[in-house]
């Protein structure tokens, strides 16, 4: 299978173009008009040009470089005392990712571009045409190169592309996966837009058809869901490129064995977006996970130190969704994360329906919040809106004891809680450090309230951590490493 796997890369390749993820369209369907091979191979082909070739120019000209170091300097300064610019080297690589991530993009496109141009849409590879449809058939000799065992698979399996037109100009382009002609993936190209979706249930009946019994075993017993991407091209050097879940993901895994395995996830449109703009170096990201479900049975992960309830239960967990939408680009003194939020509920993690934990954000503030980073003389300041709420609850002590010998006592039954209000828009400032000639800070990491109020509170302490504004949160020295993490600070005079 490893083999098959290599000698198929050139038809991954260019199947990726279609298959990578999606865009839901809820206009109207143009109605379609008749085509020619001659059309079909250049209107497919000159559609991949412009659209997915012209991001992955656009993404390689991008240069974000330090478009986030006004957050991560704030970062490094609390966590690592590391932001004077010496060995450490975190904010510079930080960064950079956004650079590299679009380098590699840029590589990804043009190499799948250049294999369905080059492995698919060829007019010396049309199976057939009526004057309505376009139909290519891949070369198995081409895709596969030597690899008889490939070879063999694609001539019992073959894989065809079905163009058709429309009014609009545009194509619709169906991937067709053996005699029986599987469709696990079908995509809009237009002058402006290229759109896929995909359908999970049809992809593992084609992956069955290249995959031996005894291969098919570990299979999921249940997959389902339908998932869709587009890019979009906005103007010169302007793109999007989204991504959603249109019909639920379903996953069901290890049911055979006894050991059941199974995640869901509610859809979303789009579930995510990414805007590239090489003209004003701007990179722009935005999220909106639907709810995600899962179960695991405690055989499937337990070891000797569970205990009977967890090594016959059931493992369960409800993350309500996550949203976030920002934007950065190259040089910013300003970073605004908007959206933030877990979901419309709760989050938790049970066993047998008994809850171990649970998560709440801004729960009576509508469960969203926003926050801007921006850099001043004195330091990274950190504005909040309307606020930030956040509190955890564990109850551990409902895991066996055998599960519980090293844990601290603090997590038997607990609720942590971090709250910074107070004002319209609360704010904290992340004081630059002082650094000494050899770039190591000398002053003690802190954070101080200007707006507002920071309180930390802990079911099982006596007294909560208040910071009010022009005070500071400050470490205590000498805790232990298993103390309560809230016993960890203290209010106190700005140092």
């Amino acid at each position: 299978m490893t083999n098959l796997r290599s000698g198929l890369a050139g038809v991954v390749g260019a199947a990726g173009l279609f298959v990578l993820g999606c865009n839901s369209d809820s206009g109207g369907t143009p109605s379609q008009r008749p085509i020619d091979s001659t059309e079909a191979t250049t209107a497919v082909n000159q559609h991949i040009d412009e659209l997915i070739a012209g991001l992955a120019k656009s993404s390689a000209q991008m240069d974000t470089t330090d478009s986030t170091t006004v957050a991560t300097d704030g970062a490094n300064s609390i966590f690592s005392g590391s932001s004077c610019g010496g060995s450490s080297g975190s904010t510079s690589a930080i960064g950079d990712i956004p650079k590299s991530t679009t380098k590699a993009l840029d590589e990804f496109l043009r190499k799948a571009a250049t294999e369905a141009k080059e492995h698919v849409f060829r007019e010396q590879l049309v199976e057939s045409k009526d004057g309505n449809q376009v139909i290519y058939k891949v070369n198995p000799a081409d895709a596969c190169g030597a690899n008889s065992t490939c070879v063999e698979k694609l001539t019992q399996n073959p894989v065809r592309f079905a163009v058709t037109a429309n009014t609009d100009d545009s194509l619709n382009v169906s991937l067709l996966v053996g005699e029986a002609r599987h469709t696990p993936a079908t995509a809009l190209l237009g002058s402006k837009e290229v759109s896929a979706r995909v359908n999970l249930a049809e992809v593992i009946d084609t992956i069955r058809l290249f995959t031996d019994v005894e291969g098919q075993k570990n299979f999921p017993e249940r997959l389902s869901g339908v998932l869709e991407v587009a890019l979009e091209k906005r103007g010169e050097n302007d793109f999007a490129i989204s991504g959603s879940v249109i019909e639920k993901f379903d996953l069901l895994v290890g049911q055979a064995k006894g050991k059941p395995v199974a995640v869901t996830v509610q859809p979303s449109d789009p579930t995510w977006e990414l805007t590239l703009n090489s003209a004003t170096n701007t990179l722009g990201y935005s999220l909106n996970m639907g709810a995600i479900d899962g179960s695991v049975a405690g055989a499937a992960v337990c070891n000797d130190q569970c205990g009977t309830k967890e090594k016959t239960g059931t493992f369960s967990g409800h993350f309500g969704g996550y949203s976030l939408k920002t934007s950065v680009s190259k040089a910013a003194t300003e970073l605004n994360i908007s959206n933030v939020g877990f979901g419309n509920d709760t989050s938790y993690v049970a066993l047998d329906n008994d809850r171990l934990g649970s998560l709440d954000l801004n729960a009576n503030n509508g469960r969203k919040y926003s926050m801007n980073f921006k850099k001043t003389a004195e330091g990274t300041l950190v504005t909040f809106e309307p606020a930030l709420d956040i509190k955890l609850a564990l109850m551990l002590n409902k895991l066996s004891d055998s599960m519980r010998v090293d844990m601290p006592s603090w997590l038997n039954d607990e609720i942590f809680e971090v709250m910074l209000g107070g004002a319209t828009k609360p704010s904290v400032l992340v004081p630059a450090p002082i650094c000494d000639s050899s770039g190591n800070a000398t002053s003690k990491s802190q954070l101080k309230v200007v707006t507002g109020e920071l309180t930390l509170s802990s079911k099982s302490l006596p007294g909560k951590v208040d910071v009010t504004a022009g005070m500071c949160l400050l470490p205590v020295d000498g805790t232990d490493s298993k103390a309560n993490p809230i016993s960890r600070f203290k209010a106190g005079t700005c140092q």
